[in-house]
């Protein structure tokens, strides 16, 4: 039995969570590169599923350094009737586990922190999607919008008047869902008509009855505005 069949297999009952075929063990039992190579692909594997779930930076210049080391480093072609590893996802694991440490082991781990990182970060998104909804939904903005459109003084003024018609719309629209892209999408319509410096000028130019109203709209603008892009 080939060793490289042998630490492919093996790759792919450890990555799968499943024992080792019976009929790896006598090659293993008999081949120290092998057993060696196993045991590697376990710690690395390990290492990579206790990573806590926090978005990690790397340490400085170690991404150039693996990216480098890819670039200089010659892919096996595989033999015949195998499948190959090197054109897929797992062609790509297998390269950065099984390659001689510390290289290997800095590439499988950057991947790693990086796959938690942007799970992390959507997980982020999501929660903050959702206490800006909850917020909107909440708040008096909208019908606060209504008050200030039927004014005589925001009736007089046109620019007045189109900010909070444009600020009530995405108002609506980060109310309407918790999902992330529908609040960037009223994040994008807030900074577009650039409504919190027209609700900023509202302000100064209210009556005092109705400041209140319009500083309580700027607020919730803002919370959106605020939504990582």
């Amino acid at each position: 039995m080939r060793c490289e069949h042998v630490q492919d297999r093996a790759l792919e009952c450890i990555l799968a969570g499943e024992e080792l075929p019976v009929g790896l063990l006598p090659h293993l039992g008999s081949c120290q590169e092998c057993a060696a190579e196993v045991a590697r692909l376990r710690r690395g594997v390990l290492a990579a599923r206790s990573l806590r779930q926090s978005a990690v930076d790397p340490p400085r210049g170690m991404k150039k350094a693996v990216l480098d080391a890819i670039a200089t480093t010659p892919a096996a072609e595989p033999g015949p009737g195998r499948p190959s590893w090197r054109g897929a996802l797992g062609g790509a694991v297998h390269w950065l586990v099984v390659r001689p440490l510390p290289v290997a082991a800095a590439a499988f781990v950057l991947v790693a922190v990086t796959v938690v990182g942007v799970a992390t970060n959507r997980a982020q998104d999501a929660k903050r999607a959702r206490d800006i909804h909850d917020s909107v939904e909440r708040s008096p903005a909208i019908p606060n919008c209504d008050r200030l459109e039927r004014t005589d003084w925001v009736q007089k003024n046109a620019a007045f008047l189109n900010a909070v018609k444009d600020a009530k719309l995405q108002l609506q629209i980060a109310a309407s869902e918790k999902d992330p892209g529908t609040i960037r999408a009223a994040a994008q319509g807030v900074k577009a008509n650039r409504l919190i410096e027209a609700f900023r000028a509202i302000e100064n130019a209210a009556p005092e009855g109705d400041r209140r109203l319009a500083s309580e709209v700027r607020i919730n603008l803002e919370d959106i505005a605020n939504m990582q892009p």
